[in-house]
Parts: structure tokens; C-alpha cells; sequence
């Protein structure tokens, strides 16, 4: 980390919206997790391969919450305020002290999505990455086919940096410099 840009990864947990808690990935159960993890639909949207048993969703926290004690991302499962029901993960992945960005990306169980779950995050999530963690700029990258997170970024601001044959990429500057 470079100066006082900002404090340790890991104290960034949990995190609040009006309707949902985002807290690190461990505090969630491996088979709470799995069913995002292993969702062939989930996958395909989020650019990635399902996970095929417990144990691949198993190395995929550890891994993940390695990163965050390395302060190189920040990754987080969402569940819903009331009921505590996971629904997701949000994650800023792969910091960048010299250029002050980091990548967001996101995903929600099939039953999450299309209820502004991922609206109301991301408006919380942009700000904090601009006001807590002085980002300059957040980047993300869409598969070609996931259209829906495509007109999300954009309705945020979003713009189109970069378009190839499987994926389009985003950025958005704070307007904070």
C-alpha cells in the first residue's frame, strides 16, 4: 500500500446499504457460496468456469481472502439485511497504487437478480471506492454476451474503453481528481 492512500484491506468489513451487508467471503458457508460458484449461468455471465464441488468453491474463498490480507483486492458476499440470505459477491480486484484504480466485479444468485439489488450496491460501492479508498478510477470488464451488466455500468456512468470479440471494457473516473 503507498502512504496513507488507505487503511488495511482488511478492515474494510462489513460494509452496509439500506437493504444489504456486504462482509468478507469467510463469513459465509462454503455451501451458502456454492451455488453461486456453481451455476453455469452465473459463470458464463461473469466470464468465468462453474465450479464443479465444494472443494473448487473451497480454494476459490481461500484464494480470495488471501488476496484481501495482501491488500490486492477486496471481496465480499452480500446478504440480505434482514433475513441474512446470501445472495451474491461484489469484489474491487487487482489494486493498482501507482494508477489508483482498482477492477470491480459482480455476481448475483439467479433468484437476486432483476430486484435492484446490484443498483443499490454499485451506487454505495462507486462511492466508497472514490471517498474511502481515493481510487481515481474504476475499471470493469463485461463477457460480449452479458448485456444486462453492460446497460447497469453505463446507467452509472460508466464508458466503453475497449470492445473485443468476447468482452467489452469499462471505466469510470471520479470526479474527485
Amino acid at each position: 500500500m503507498e502512504g496513507e492512500l488507505m487503511k488495511r484491506f482488511e478492515l474494510y468489513h462489513p460494509i452496509m446499504t439500506k437493504r444489504y451487508n456486504l462482509d468478507w467471503l469467510n463469513k459465509f458457508t462454503v455451501k451458502e457460496i456454492n451455488p453461486l460458484r456453481a451455476n453455469q449461468d452465473v459463470a458464463l455471465s461473469a466470464g468465468r468456469t462453474a465450479d464443479f464441488d465444494l472443494e473448487a468453491t473451497v480454494k476459490f474463498i481461500q484464494d480470495a481472502m488471501r488476496q484481501v490480507m495482501k491488500d490486492q483486492s477486496l471481496i465480499w458476499g452480500i446478504a440480505e439485511r434482514s433475513s441474512k440470505e446470501f445472495l451474491g459477491e461484489f469484489a474491487l480486484l487487482n489494486y493498482d497504487a501507482e494508477e489508483r484504480t482498482m477492477e470491480l466485479h459482480y455476481e448475483l444468485l439467479p433468484a437476486a437478480q432483476n430486484h435492484g439489488v446490484m443498483t443499490e450496491i454499485l451506487k454505495h460501492m462507486i462511492e466508497f471506492s472514490f471517498k474511502e479508498l481515493g481510487l481515481q478510477y474504476l475499471k470493469a470488464v463485461t463477457p460480449i454476451n452479458n448485456v444486462v451488466a453492460q446497460h447497469q455500468l453505463e446507467q452509472l456512468g460508466f464508458a466503453r474503453t475497449i470492445q473485443t470479440k468476447q468482452s467489452i471494457h469499462y471505466r469510470l473516473y471520479s470526479t474527485e481528481q
